[in-house]
């Protein structure tokens, strides 16, 4: 599982992914196991960050990002 953020230019999402980041932080038992990484895609350039270990968790923390103002989603990766 990961979060990803929408679709934008590179520099939005390298900028988004910094933001995500320092919100794991208090929100993740260990956000330094995490990867972060933008990504290219058909629609734009996405901030993701991954793995996490279930499907619930990925969803408890993207809703906690949510709560605090990020576009985030959970997806399979």
């Amino acid at each position: 599982m990961a979060l990803v953020g929408p679709p934008g230019t590179k520099a939005e999402a390298e900028a988004l992914l910094k933001k995500m980041q320092e919100g794991l932080v208090g929100v993740h038992a260990n956000p330094e196991n995490l990867q972060g990484e933008v990504v290219k895609t058909p629609d734009g350039w996405r901030a993701t960050v991954w793995p996490f270990q279930t499907r619930e968790q990925a969803q408890l923390i993207n809703a906690t990002l949510i709560a605090r103002g990020f576009k985030t989603k959970a997806i399979n990766f």
